[in-house]
């Protein structure tokens, strides 16, 4: 018994605020991933991080409180449970939701059951404020008591250039910040970011997603400043681009493009001598999210950047299979 499935990262996210006292952001998946099997992979193990392990448990006892056996694995053949991130940790990349999220999507196929979405969100809350790309599309989120979600549909074709800092945010202890008095403040700025992205994804208008992601990152710069910012936002608009967006919990920063409209390597060197030193940066493209089931023959695909990305594990060969860090076999 075999499968293969994939969860998208973010790049930070479009847009976040507080619209009357609900917490929301909007996602921004694109094409880098936590990766999943269950059998037997090929590869170099990892230990899982303590989220997975944590949502596990909750798994096991929220099966026994229902009654039912969403916690409760087949006892026979008990499969390895593998899990590979190109994700890094701490960037503000979803690296915990997408983790999490192929875990829970890899115990339910094993075991035979089927959760609603909104009890999946109720256990990833239980852990810590999660990113809404477990759902397809781009997802307007509530992502502190899961009472809000909207889908606007699949983005169109958009390409972001993400620039990785140095500093590691411990995103438990930001989100427990309070930030009341400057959510209230800039209600009407987050309602306005958040209404040209949703006409963007839905009209097919890059133009618009970026002014709104770029409202949302500017206005966030009293909450969690990234100096930087407004020097990379100048360059992306002087290159073509056409903003750019954040990751409000984590260092992370994007340059918005249409696909096909900037060199990456000249944008490179703009940005070294900008900042004056060089940055790990990463080509990616906006995409939906939701999981995806593979053909469990299937071996991981690689894009041509991919050796440049910030991967918690070694980078892979075009012929190689999934390589996993080894979970618990629950």
């Amino acid at each position: 018994m075999k499968t293969l499935l994939r969860v998208p990262g973010s790049c930070g996210e479009l847009a976040q605020g507080s619209i009357d006292g609900v917490r929301l952001h909007i996602t921004c998946p694109v094409n880098r991933y936590t990766w999943g099997g269950i059998g037997t992979f090929q590869g170099v193990q990892y230990p899982v991080g303590e989220k997975v392990k944590r949502l596990l448990h909750l798994v096991g006892g929220f099966g026994k409180k229902s009654g039912k056996r969403e916690g409760s694995m087949p006892r026979s053949g008990r499969l390895p449970f593998t899990l590979f991130s190109e994700l890094p940790v701490g960037k503000g990349m979803a690296s915990s939701t997408a983790d999490m999220t192929a875990a829970l999507a890899l115990h339910q196929w094993a075991a035979g059951y089927s959760l609603e979405r909104e009890k999946w969100v109720k256990l990833f809350l239980s852990v810590e404020p999660t990113d809404g790309i477990m759902f397809e599309g781009i997802t307007l989120f509530d992502h502190y008591q899961g009472s809000l979600r909207r889908s606007f549909g699949s983005p169109p074709p958009m390409e972001i250039v993400a620039l990785e800092f140095e500093e590691k945010i411990d995103t438990i202890s930001f989100n427990q910040k309070d930030q009341k008095k400057i959510a209230r403040a800039q209600a009407r700025t987050v309602l306005k970011s958040f209404q040209l992205i949703e006409e963007g994804v839905k009209e097919g208008s890059t133009r618009k997603i970026g002014e709104g992601a770029t409202l949302s990152a500017l206005s966030h710069q009293n909450i969690l400043r990234k100096p930087d910012l407004e020097r990379i936002l100048k360059l992306t608009l002087e290159a073509g681009g056409v903003g750019v967006n954040i990751a409000h919990s984590g260092s992370m920063i994007g340059m918005l493009f249409n696909p096909g409209t900037f060199d990456f390597q000249l944008l490179e060197l703009k940005i070294k001598t900008l900042l004056g030193r060089s940055l790990p940066m990463h080509c990616l493209r906006l995409r939906g999210g939701g999981i995806e089931f593979l053909d469990k023959s299937q071996a991981v695909p690689v894009s041509s950047d991919h050796q440049a990305l910030p991967v918690r594990t070694r980078g892979l060969g075009a012929s190689e299979k999934l390589p996993h860090r080894t979970g618990p076999q629950v």
